[in-house]
């Protein structure tokens, strides 16, 4: 994560922080849990998948 701090000059949690702010507090706290930064060395980044849709969101299906 130290490279890309480097590379782009931003932290990568703070711009993911910085998304979240555009979303109302209800929806936020949702999608808080499918975006995560990388960590070297970790074989995961604990990214959750959509398990359901939501009414009022457009799903692959329409």
């Amino acid at each position: 994560m130290s490279a890309v701090v480097d590379r782009l000059g931003v932290d990568p949690k703070e711009l993911i922080d910085e998304v979240l702010k555009a979303y109302p507090e209800k929806s936020a706290k949702r999608r808080a849990k499918h975006l995560n930064v990388h960590e070297e060395g970790k074989t995961d980044c604990d990214v959750k998948s959509n398990i359901k849709s939501l009414p009022g969101v457009m799903t692959i299906r329409g």
